[in-house]
This record gives C-alpha cells, sequence and structure tokens, in this order.
C-alpha cells in the first residue's frame, strides 16, 4: 500500500508524537520517523516531565563551570565529544554569555508560561 504524508515528523519523543497527535485529530496526515524507537531517548529519560514550578533557564550563574566538568564526563547529562568545531564554540561562547541574572530573570515568566500551556494539554490528553 503507498501512502504519502503531508506531514514529516522528525523525532518520536513526547514533543513529536504530541504534534503528530494534534494535526492528526485536524485531519493532517502524518508520518513520523525516529532514529529508535518512539519515546525511548530523552522523553523516556525525563518521562515527558512537565515541571511549571521550576522555570529557571538551564544557562544560569555558576552553571557554566558545572556544565564545563560535566562536559567531559561521559556519563554526565550535558557530555560533548571534544572535538574542533567551530560551531561548538560559537554556541559555548553564547551559553556562557547567557549564564547572568538578567537573562533568568528575563527568561523565566516565559518558560513559567510555556510550562503551564504543556500542563494544560497533559491535563486534556488524560483525559481523553
Amino acid at each position: 500500500m503507498k501512502y504519502e504524508s503531508e506531514i514529516l515528523i522528525i523525532g518520536g519523543g513526547v514533543v513529536g508524537i504530541c504534534a503528530a497527535y494534534y494535526l492528526a485529530g485536524q485531519g493532517q496526515h502524518i508520518t513520523v520517523i525516529d532514529k529508535g524507537e518512539i519515546c525511548s531517548g530523552s522523553s523516556y529519560g525525563n518521562a515527558g516531565l512537565i515541571v511549571p514550578s521550576h522555570s529557571v533557564p538551564l544557562a544560569a550563574p555558576g552553571v557554566l563551570s558545572q556544565g564545563l566538568q560535566w562536559m567531559f564526563d561521559q556519563e554526565s547529562p550535558f557530555y560533548i565529544k571534544p572535538r574542533f568545531d567551530p560551531e561548538l564554540f560559537k554556541w559555548l561562547w553564547q551559553f556562557r554569555s547567557a549564564c547572568n541574572e538578567r537573562h533568568v530573570r528575563d527568561s523565566m515568566p516565559m518558560i513559567r508560561d510555556l510550562q503551564l500551556a504543556s500542563l494544560q494539554l497533559f491535563e486534556e490528553l488524560a483525559t481523553r
């Protein structure tokens, strides 16, 4: 059987699957692809965790030194294989620039609002 999708979702984690669910509910033809099993990667590790009470962004004061230590520890949650990569260096420089009080203060309302919206959608899905 030949089937043509209108929408291709790359990544079968909690976000990809929820996007597919809502788009399919609108009558869209969806195909989801993932390199592994559905919801077996990061979404499995954090169980699609929604925590509206934790609205501090990752880039916060003091995180840089811990992050640099984690980068070189293969067992850490922030391991990045050491390599010469200008894009990686650019990202690290921008991350370093964001590790300040102003960034945290400015980011918290947006993160809180996103998490509250996620919680509302989760409650909606849980009642179906």
